[in-house]
């Protein structure tokens, strides 16, 4: 239906105003916008495409910016060193090099050149002598504040192939997704012809109440005529009666069954309830013609199924979350830049740089990611055997679609004969009613054989659709 008629008719649904019939089409292209299966799967498959698009960002460098600030009550270095000259034991060590030569080789010399002239002067003890009238009290005591600045850029090269995988798997994610979307659009489909079927089907059943009580209203008024007159006695008169009151309860359960089945559509197009909403398309009107048989196999038809491509993708992300498990024990490479500022103490900030590159190589991860592999291994395998099994099975659903909507339309021939014969049936009751030779009961009967005739049809109609419709989103690709 064009937009601006599904506007027109959500416009007379909110004014409460009588509505014109919707047709079949107006209600499956409402639905597919209003029910909530389609707002979930769609939402689903956007979710699904954030997930891919996260997972694709994983090839590119991560930088993160990072800044630190410190003030502690005390220096975190705290260093005293002290001397006093008045002390006595203090070796007095002096560690230099002159021209090659060691101070302590220096003062040897000088010691024996002392001693030569016959002096008696210890060298030693007087310089020891000398450096213990030295006093010193040194401290040192830095780091009470600071603070730093830094940005880190960091790209992985090779992470054992774990990304591309990842980026793999999302993809297929999206995959399932769009199928998904395919399931819920064929469920939502069969769902309104259930609903807009039954909506015809008991304004059918009600046409044939109708039609029923037209009938018996006029037995009725030439059976009160003929008891009083005598001709026929009070039984005959008391069946007319309890007919009446039948038809009177049917179609008060059918006029409840039809505010519900109309309540039940409403709310899945997504329409305020109107209950003089009608079905515009007819129940027995342009009847469906089966497809033609396909020469395909039915594993070929299977395998286009929506279910079937998901069991497909099932398998290919068994299998990457497979190669996902072998590549946690490949080496990973990664390289990356830091540059940042620091300031611990003094009144500028320092600016510092560098470059690495980061090789991780984990030896001894192949014990625990063999038995990973293997578990995964057999996952894939145990997914595969299922995929053998659901599709075979898919075959055989599409095979028993086909043959119950061939039997369903055989069937609608049987019933419409049945029509034909019960309403020959009741004119030729009806006319030897009308000269005599019938009784109310016969003519009572007959009434009932073709009202039970029509609700055949009427179920059989709505059997051979919904099938006729579950047979042909089998064989959508």
């Amino acid at each position: 239906m064009k937009a601006h008629a599904l506007t027109l008719i959500l416009c007379l649904a909110a004014l409460g105003l009588a509505a014109q019939p919707l047709s079949l089409d107006s209600c499956v292209a409402l639905a597919l916008r209003n029910q909530a299966a389609m707002r979930v799967a769609q939402l689903d498959l956007e979710s699904a495409r954030q997930t891919s698009k996260a997972a694709f960002t994983h090839h590119f460098p991560t930088v993160s910016l990072s800044a630190a600030a410190f003030q502690a009550d005390g220096s975190l270095v705290d260093i005293q060193a002290s001397k006093d000259g008045s002390q006595s034991g203090v070796d007095f060590n002096l560690d230099l090099t002159l021209d090659g030569q060691t101070a302590d080789g220096r003062i040897e010399q000088l010691q024996q050149l002392i001693d030569g002239f016959g002096l008696n002067i210890n060298l030693d003890a007087l310089l020891q002598e000398i450096a213990n009238h030295f006093d010193y009290n040194a401290t040192l005591q830095m780091l009470d504040h600071g603070l730093t600045a830094g940005a880190t850029l960091i790209w992985p090269l090779y992470a054992g192939g774990q990304i591309s995988r990842g980026n793999e798997l999302a993809q297929l994610g999206v995959d399932a997704a769009q199928l998904q979307l395919q399931i819920a659009t064929n469920e939502v489909t069969l769902g309104v012809e259930q609903r807009y079927w039954l909506i015809a089907s008991l304004l059918e059943k009600r046409n044939t109440l109708s039609e029923a009580q037209t009938l018996l209203d006029t037995l009725r008024h030439d059976a009160e005529a003929a008891h009083a007159a005598g001709v026929i006695g009070r039984n005959d008169l008391l069946k007319v009666k309890l007919r009446q009151n039948e038809l009177a309860a049917q179609t008060t359960q059918l006029d409840n069954g039809l505010q519900l089945a109309l309540m039940a559509l409403c709310q899945y197009i997504g329409l305020d309830y109107t209950p003089t909403l009608t079905p515009a398309d007819s129940l027995g009107t342009h009847l469906p013609t089966m497809p033609l048989a396909d020469s395909t196999s039915l594993a070929t038809l299977a395998d286009r199924r929506p279910e079937a491509q998901l069991l497909n993708l099932a398998v290919s992300a068994d299998h990457l979350r497979y190669r996902m498990a072998l590549g946690q024990a490949l080496p990973q490479l990664a390289v990356g830049a830091t540059y940042g500022l620091s300031n611990t103490g003094g009144t500028n900030l320092n600016p510092h740089g560098l470059v690495f590159a980061t090789l991780n190589i984990p030896l001894t991860a192949w014990w625990e990611t063999s038995h990973n592999a293997r578990k995964q291994h057999l996952e894939l395998e145990k997914t595969a055997w299922r995929n053998i099994d659901l599709r075979q099975q898919l075959a055989l659903q599409l095979q028993q679609a086909r043959n119950q909507a061939a039997e369903a339309l055989a069937l609608v021939s049987v019933r419409r004969q049945a029509v034909d014969d019960a309403a020959d049936n009741l004119r030729e009751v009806q006319s030897y009613y009308a000269a005599g030779l019938a009784t109310t009961g016969e003519l009572l009967e007959a009434q009932m054989l073709l009202q039970q005739a029509r609700a055949d049809l009427t179920d059989q109609l709505i059997t051979y659709r919904l099938r006729h419709k579950t047979y042909t989103l089998m064989l959508q690709p």
